[in-house]
């Protein structure tokens, strides 16, 4: 007979028809033999097998005159029905199953072995409790858990089958949430609670404070830099933390941990002042520095480019390593950012005072092209010291392209222009080895001269003409002719030679101002100054001359 199909009458009720296979009744032991209980129920005699009569733990034997509920089974021996009440019992507590699952009635089981996935439960029947179901917390070492007895409830039946699934977690969520309403009306933000962490998620740690979830971020567990929460805590670990932020309605509670104890940088301002040497340990090393420990929760950055003065510095890796103890002087100290900046280097000679009182500004060298950029040119200057001379710096009058000039590996001369120890750079110029021959066109293009030139370029307002190699002026477009023109082309074309007069010369600027309108007559006299006749220039001309050579010009 299977026990998942077979159904009971109501308890105590007989059965109101002649009994048959499958009903469950009441009867009287009437004897007892060696391997069975004789019963009887009404004229007939049941015969209930000793094997199948369980006796409970600490229940005594059952006695001549004691009723028992049995189920009536199939076979039979001689005049007598088979009977068993252990089938009876299973029946009873199938539908005490099914009414727990439908109302949730809560039940007691006893942990009996740690199995795939959970624990199986004796709740009169084997059941399976889900790991998942055990806590709160999820799952978790389930061992210590044999032999408890454990207060659950049905999650789901299935009678057919005869399975039985229990929840644990259910009844301490519902515990939990009346504790937690209790919680939220007494707990108010700067409170100081008592917790214990539960669990870490990607940010922190999460503490039940009665019942209530409080996060604690990773930033507010320790006034030190903190990757995991693990670093400083342990689930099950009692924790003491103060409620930061609370939103009583959604039940959220921020917590912090460093906000008990004083903020170790409120006094780092006083205590490392820039210039102080100290002895530090290092940390930890990154692809840009070291971060060293000055005292717990007050780190420091040895920046790589702080740790030694040679120029093509090796890797942090390299120089230091986690745990070195090493020494340090304080650069810079920004408390609000939280920040101190540290060097390694400044604690030996630096080379560049030295390599400043070897070369002097205006001194001529010669070394190698180490590089070659668009901006420049890098030369070596000493062992480990290169200088660059910028692409303005090559030469006085032509734009030049570096890479179109030098290679790596050349060997140049230039000319030291300054040794700038603080920013560790060498600027060099190659066309200072040379005088400016604008200084010297610039002596000899006054205004009021005529010199001849050649068109090199025209632009919308004016023309470009080549005085001299490398010197330029321009000529307006409204000095190009005594009309008026729309374009330069008008009158010249590139390649053409002409006769111009200097109006104005700016040195600083290196910018000449031409006229080839009304040229002046032939000057008489080299030694007959060109200031005493201003009108040999042209009406057009003559008022702006006449102002660079200082007289009164004519109408």
């Amino acid at each position: 007979m299977n026990l998942a199909t077979a159904t009971s009458p109501a308890p105590d009720a007989l059965p109101p028809t002649e009994p048959v296979s499958g009903d469950v009744v009441r009867a009287k032991i009437v004897d007892i033999t060696a391997d069975a209980f004789v019963l009887a129920l009404g004229d007939k005699r049941l015969h209930l097998p000793k094997v199948e009569y369980t006796i409970a733990k600490g229940q005594p034997s059952p006695r001549l005159g004691d009723e028992v509920e049995v189920f009536l089974d199939d076979d039979r021996t001689g005049a007598q029905l088979l009977a068993s009440k252990d089938k009876a019992d299973a029946l009873r507590l199938w539908d005490t199953l099914m009414n727990a699952a439908k109302d949730g009635t809560v039940i007691d089981g006893e942990v009996v072995a740690a199995v795939k996935g959970g624990l199986s439960v004796d709740v009169g029947t084997r059941a399976f409790l889900p790991a998942s179901q055990v806590n709160l917390q999820g799952p978790v070492d389930l061992r210590p858990f044999i032999g408890q007895k454990l207060r659950c409830k049905v999650a789901s039946f299935d009678r057919k089958r005869g399975n039985i699934v229990l929840s644990r977690r259910a009844i301490l969520e519902e515990e939990r949430a009346v504790l937690r309403a209790a919680t939220l009306k007494t707990l108010h933000e700067g409170d100081q609670i008592t917790g214990t962490v539960t669990r870490f998620v990607q940010h922190g740690a999460i503490i039940d404070v009665s019942g209530v979830d409080g996060l604690v971020d990773n930033g507010d567990l320790s006034w030190g830099s903190i990757r995991h929460a693990s670093q400083v805590l342990e689930v099950g670990q009692t924790v003491t933390a103060k409620v930061l932020k609370l939103d009583a309605d959604k039940g959220r509670v921020s917590l912090g941990i460093k906000q008990l104890t004083e903020d170790p940088w409120s006094h780092v301002a006083k205590k490392y002042t820039v210039g102080t040497t100290l002895r530090v340990k290092v940390l930890r090393t990154a692809e840009f520095g070291a971060f060293v420990e000055l005292e717990p929760a007050v780190e420091g950055l040895v920046h790589a480019s702080e740790m030694s003065w040679d120029k093509r510095p090796r890797r942090p890796s390299e120089l230091v390593h986690s745990g070195d103890e090493i020494q340090v002087q304080v650069l810079d100290v920004k408390p609000n950012e939280r920040r101190i900046a540290l060097g390694m280097r400044q604690l030996t000679p630096n080379p560049w005072l030295a390599l400043r009182k070897r070369f002097k500004n205006g001194e001529r060298i010669e070394g190698a092209v180490k590089s070659v950029t668009e901006f420049g040119v890098f030369v070596e200057v000493a062992d480990g010291f290169d200088g660059l001379v910028h692409a303005s710096d090559i030469s006085w009058t032509e734009r030049v392209k570096p890479s179109e000039r030098f290679k790596k590996g050349d060997t140049i001369a230039a000319q030291i222009l300054d040794i700038d120890v603080s920013n560790e750079r060498i600027a060099l110029g190659i066309k200072q080895l040379t005088e400016d021959p604008w200084r010297t066109a610039t002596k000899r293009l006054t205004p009021g001269t005529k010199v001849n030139g050649r068109v090199t370029k025209l632009v919308d307002f004016g023309a470009f003409i080549e005085l001299e190699p490398g010197i330029e002026g321009l000529c307006h477009v409204s000095e190009l002719a005594e009309e008026r023109i729309e374009k330069p082309a008008d009158v010249v074309k590139v390649g053409d030679n002409l006769e111009v007069l200097v109006l104005d010369v700016d040195p600083e600027s290196r910018r000449i101002s031409l006229s080839l309108r009304n040229q002046p007559v032939e000057v008489e006299s080299d030694d007959e100054p060109v200031e005493a006749k201003p009108e040999r220039f042209g009406t057009a001309l003559s008022d702006k001359l006449a102002k660079k050579l200082g007289v009164q010009s004519k109408d």
